[in-house]
């Protein structure tokens, strides 16, 4: 029995057919749709960058807390020759 509504967005008068929609026809509607594909394949890609951005952090951190130690221990092992804050008449005594 089909069951008359209201006008469409597109300027035609839809009709349903509520005898039409069995199961099968329900599943088989549900399995050849494709509107929420695109949805899918956006959350996965937002995953795989995700994951490429953990894992890079995980390879990389190591090397540069190596380099931030050797600095730390380089500058740390450098003595300066005379005072930063003298000025030239205090270095130009100490010379003497």
């Amino acid at each position: 029995m089909p069951i008359q509504t209201g006008p469409s967005p597109f300027g035609t008068t839809q009709k349903a057919n509520l005898e039409s929609y069995t199961m099968t026809a329900l599943i088989k509607n549900f399995v050849t749709s494709e509107s929420g594909a695109v949805t899918v394949d956006w959350v996965v890609l937002t995953a795989a960058m995700v994951g490429l951005g953990f894992a890079t952090i995980v390879l990389v951190s190591n090397g540069v807390e190596d380099i931030s130690n050797n600095i730390n221990t380089a500058l740390s092992e450098t003595e300066l020759p005379g005072s930063p804050f003298a000025t030239n008449r205090a270095a130009a005594q100490a010379n003497d």
